[in-house]
């Protein structure tokens, strides 16, 4: 008897990271990048990904199904990865036919810069004004910006409203 198995199925990857999620931001100068097959693959090399605003160095296996490289921004945005169809084989020569998920985050290494203004007084006035109206407007949202971190001198704050606006 002459067997043998049929082996048409092909191979597909997805992209994730342990860093960050997919769609988030980061002030980090790199973040690992993982790319799991549904198969073990070969021709699988660094060429055979497309890069967005960002550079990968060697892709790493032990077993031919995980890889891993690290992925580092080239200037503030959005950056993505991503691994189009056509470009990689199972040890059968199926080729996947299908594209992975895109992988973005954008990298932001700058922080908020602050002003602080005021309706009623101006910078570096004397007021016999019982309350002062300050806004601090920040060059871009912050997660952790709150009354708690203001330093106050010779007075109290109260806070009525918290409001971001993107203008």
């Amino acid at each position: 008897i002459f067997t043998w198995n049929y082996d048409g199925t092909k191979p597909t990857i997805q992209i994730f990271s342990t860093d960050l999620n997919s769609g988030t931001v980061s002030n980090s100068s790199y973040i690992s990048i993982t790319f799991t097959s549904s198969e073990e693959i070969i021709n699988f090399t660094e060429d055979d990904i497309n890069k967005l605003n960002c550079t990968i160095d060697k892709l790493v296996t032990s077993d031919n199904k995980n890889f891993t490289c690290n992925a580092y921004p080239i200037e503030d945005s959005d950056c993505a990865i991503n691994v189009p169809e056509g470009t990689f084989e199972d040890a059968v020569g199926n080729i996947n036919n299908e594209s992975s998920n895109i992988f973005t985050w954008t990298y932001d290494s700058n922080g908020p810069s602050g002003i602080i203004t005021s309706s009623n007084v101006l910078n570096n006035t004397i007021t016999n004004a019982n309350e002062v109206y300050i806004t601090f407007s920040l060059s871009e949202k912050s997660n952790d910006f709150t009354k708690d971190i203001v330093q106050l001198e010779n007075c109290v704050l109260k806070l009525d409203s918290f409001i971001y606006s993107s203008e």
